[in-house]
């Protein structure tokens, strides 16, 4: 009787008792996995929810720039140099950047990267805006918004650089706004950020045209909202402008910005409205002057190509493609001497009265 007992108290749980505590422990340590995972992410998308809020907290009382940075709720923009924030709540910034920088330094998410890049944006921190901006466009190159405030990045650097002698850099910074403002509205073409700062950076670039257009199309996109009343007040002034006559050098820069976006209409209009040998505004004259004075310049010759192909196609007039071909070729060695005929030829203009759609020949 013993010996049996023995038996029987050796003897082992059965297999199923351990299966079913294999499972219920297998799936308590799943289940607790996936809360952890669960509440971390959600923890982390609230924290970054938040960190937006005190954002727009910070500046709800005045926005930091002109141009729109997604997200941001509507605020008046003040209209004075400098960048000064005093309306800016501080504290709030600096919760939101706290928030921000502990997201995308534990989880560098496209997500995480843009917000924190519009910290940086309202800042004025444009440089570092772009780097997190360029970080988060490569995990998501199909996300408008990304691309939207990454052209922004591009324009308020642009606005800043005002010296005579990084004009260049201002309008390259300018021209890739609006190629970054394109490429977000080719993926969300109801992005309304993207399409009131596209407006502003014509508008920058000096194209009136243009910037009338582009805002009325924003006005049809936008029908509600509280940015509607800058946008219509912006659409009323250029209106209500005369359009002032523009010199031969502001000619010739005005041209060459519609060259470099390849704005065949606006190139044409200035063109066709620009005729006049005597004052120097007839473009293919002016870029010919200026190719020689400055000395063989390529941009100079290229744009010379270019308004001679315009030339072609609108109403079959070679004369400046043929210029072009000309001074493509012509040796430097007698551009002294071009000088010269070029400045006997306008002292000629001097003397007589002025002569619209004269196709005198040019030197």
């Amino acid at each position: 009787m013993n010996d049996n007992s023995k038996i029987i108290s050796k003897k082992p749980f059965p297999q199923s008792f351990l299966s079913a505590a294999s499972i219920v422990l297998i799936s308590l340590i799943v289940l607790g996995l996936s809360f952890f995972l669960i509440w971390h992410f959600h923890f982390r998308q609230s924290e970054t929810e938040l960190a937006l809020t005190y954002l727009n907290n910070a500046y709800k009382l005045e926005r930091p720039l002109e141009s729109r940075i997604t997200n941001f709720d509507y605020a008046p923009v003040k209209n004075t140099r400098g960048d000064s924030q005093n309306n800016t709540d501080k504290i709030e910034l600096d919760r939101a950047e706290k928030l921000l920088l502990d997201a995308a330094a534990d989880n560098p998410t496209a997500e995480n990267l843009h917000s924190l890049s519009r910290v940086y944006l309202a800042k004025k921190e444009f440089d570092e805006a772009r780097k997190q901006l360029e970080k988060a466009a490569k995990l998501a190159p199909e996300n408008a918004q990304i691309l939207c405030d990454l052209g922004t990045a591009w324009a308020e650097t642009g606005k800043r650089t005002t010296a005579d002698e990084e004009r260049g850099k201002r309008l390259k910074a300018l021209a890739t706004s609006l190629d970054k403002y394109d490429a977000a509205l080719k993926l969300n073409p109801q992005l309304a950020e993207a399409s009131f700062n596209r407006a502003l950076s014509l508008e920058l670039l000096n194209l009136p045209s243009q910037t009338q257009a582009a805002w009325r199309k924003y006005l049809e996109l936008d029908k509600n909202s509280s940015w509607i009343k800058e946008a219509r007040r912006r659409l009323q002034i250029l209106e209500s402008q005369k359009t002032r006559e523009l010199s031969s050098d502001e000619l010739k820069t005005v041209f060459l910005n519609a060259f470099r976006q390849k704005n065949d209409e606006e190139a044409w209009r200035l063109l066709s409205q620009n005729r006049e040998l005597i004052t120097g505004k007839y473009l293919p004259q002016k870029l010919v002057m200026s190719f020689v004075e400055n000395g063989a310049n390529e941009e100079i010759l290229d744009a010379l190509k270019y308004l001679g192909e315009l030339e072609k196609t609108r109403n079959g007039d070679f004369f400046a493609a043929e210029l072009a071909e000309f001074y493509a070729t012509a040796p430097t060695a007698k551009f002294e001497l071009l000088k010269k005929a070029q400045t006997a030829m306008q002292n000629g203009f001097l003397k007589t009265k002025p002569v619209r759609n004269s196709q005198n020949p040019i030197l």
